[in-house]
């Protein structure tokens, strides 16, 4: 079944963009909310978020429509990377189209996460 989203999507164009740019630019659609510094305890929360163990995968039910994302800087504010999430079929994927794995625990941790920062999810 994921291989045939997978043709859908390369079929009709589906692979759908990411909330940065190329050249590191955010999309036009983003709006930054919150600035999480490296050892804070946001930082730490995330992590432990990130970490949890991946107890049932989840079946892809949509094509994915990345209306969330983490952008991680290093010191020196150069980006580093990206976590695109799309909440309404449950998929995370990096700038680089690398895809993470985790089940709906995470997911709900992850929302929880960014709505306390201000993040508002679901809302156009």
């Amino acid at each position: 079944m994921r291989e045939k989203l997978r043709l859908l999507e390369r079929t009709f164009d589906l692979d759908l963009l990411n909330l940065t740019q190329e050249n590191a630019a955010f999309h036009i659609t983003a709006s930054p909310v919150a600035r999480i510094e490296r050892n804070s305890v946001a930082a730490q929360a995330f992590a432990a978020i990130m970490r949890k163990p991946m107890v049932s995968p989840m079946p892809f039910m949509c094509g994915p429509v990345y209306r969330d994302a983490l952008a991680i800087y290093d010191a020196q504010h150069n980006l580093l990377n990206v976590l695109n999430i799309c909440f309404d079929c449950d998929r995370l994927v990096t700038a680089t189209g690398k895809e993470i794995q985790a089940d709906a625990a995470t997911y709900e941790a992850l929302c929880d996460f960014l709505t306390r920062l201000g993040h508002p999810i679901g809302t156009l």
